[in-house]
């Protein structure tokens, strides 16, 4: 199939816990708007010009030339932003190791975030304006580091999904803190 985690292989955390497909949908759209927003901002100033320019003047067509490359910008980014987050979520990686939760997401440059249990201070679900119109959740993981909350989260999962992982790696988490205070 085009759309899955090829990074997910049989026996990881991200094969049993699956990405949702909705994920592309919600990050194409949600940059789209800005490329509709540019092209509707040009469109009315060509349109407005219009009212006050003779037709076939200069300025009028030289309005309708940028609008006109405005439209080919903006479909030319969504073109692209299907493509980037396409290649995104077939990256996308994530799995519960034994002592330590492995993040590995990017198109053009990747990142691999590695999180043991014992130093993780918080976990948290949340949803924005975009997620909650598509039935998405993050789950982030929080350690001391400034960037962790940002950086360490699987994002665009469903809500049992998201209240299975955030209840394994808690279980996780305080047994990784236990085992940390026992000296094993």
């Amino acid at each position: 199939m085009f759309l899955r985690q090829t990074s997910c292989i049989s026996g990881t955390t991200c094969a049993e816990f699956p990405l949702e497909k909705r994920k592309v949908v919600k990050k194409v759209l949600g940059g789209s708007i800005t490329y509709l927003f540019l092209v509707a901002f040009f469109g009315a100033f060509a349109l407005g010009l219009k009212f006050f320019i003779k037709n076939g003047t200069s300025e009028f067509n030289a309005m309708a030339g940028v609008f006109f490359f405005a439209a080919v910008f903006a479909v030319i980014m969504t073109i692209y932003s299907i493509i980037r987050e396409v290649c995104y979520f077939r990256n996308y990686f994530y799995d519960l190791k034994d002592d330590e939760i492995i993040i590995r997401k990017g198109f053009i440059s990747r990142v691999e975030i590695s999180l043991a249990y014992n130093k993780i201070q918080n976990i948290y679900v949340d949803q924005d304006v975009f997620d909650r119109i598509f039935g998405l959740y993050d789950v982030h993981l929080e350690t001391a580091g400034l960037f962790s909350g940002r950086m360490a989260h699987i994002d665009g999962v469903g809500a049992e999904t998201a209240a299975k992982l955030r209840a394994v790696l808690m279980e996780k988490s305080k047994q990784a803190v236990v085992q940390t205070r026992a000296g094993v």
